[in-house]
């Protein structure tokens, strides 16, 4: 009986830790503690094409518009459909019609609309995986773009994380554009 209750004892033990709780998911191995750290890891999760982590550190609202705009078919709001011939006939060449969907995982969605963008040279910007940002406010952050223009990024605490809540494009043309379409609020 003895040997039972430290054998129990034993195994309860070992699953006790004095350390910080690990993470159970992908998305909390992010590290979004400050806006900084935030806008490093979607600079470096685009600049690789990793859509997948870039949809996991926008912000909610965020990825409520980019839904939106997959499912209403507003496709320029998210990449240049003008950058391929039939834009609509690309999409769905690749199996992405709507209505033959069995399941709706936007997050999905959003990473092959950008990798399809991406082979095309149709992302609306583009990011350096190693970021030379300046901050330009307190959840703002700057960074060149190819183009001559910047790209600045915004963010938005949640609960205890920092996220990714919009991107604008300045060209030096000086025509801002917004990214995910439209700012919001």
């Amino acid at each position: 009986m003895v040997l039972l209750a430290g054998l129990v004892a034993a195994v309860v033990c070992s699953s006790c830790s004095s350390d910080a709780p690990r993470a159970r998911t992908y998305f909390e191995t992010l590290d979004l503690s400050s806006p900084e750290v935030a806008v490093a890891e979607f600079a470096e999760a685009f600049a690789s094409d990793d859509f997948f982590r870039v949809w996991l550190i926008l912000d909610r609202e965020t990825q409520a518009d980019i839904m939106l705009a997959i499912q209403f078919r507003a496709f320029g709001d998210l990449v240049d459909t003008g950058a391929f011939d039939d834009f609509e006939q690309e999409w769905l060449t690749g199996g992405y019609d709507f209505s033959e969907a069995e399941s709706f995982d936007a997050w999905y969605y959003f990473d092959q609309l950008m990798l399809l963008a991406d082979s095309n040279a149709a992302l609306l910007f583009d990011l350096p995986a190693e970021g030379a940002f300046s901050a330009v406010g307190p959840d703002r952050f700057s960074t060149p773009s190819p183009d001559g223009g910047y790209v600045v990024i915004e963010t938005r605490l949640t609960g205890d994380r920092w996220h990714v809540w919009r991107v604008s494009v300045n060209p030096p043309t000086g025509d801002t554009t917004f990214w995910p379409g439209t700012p919001g609020s």
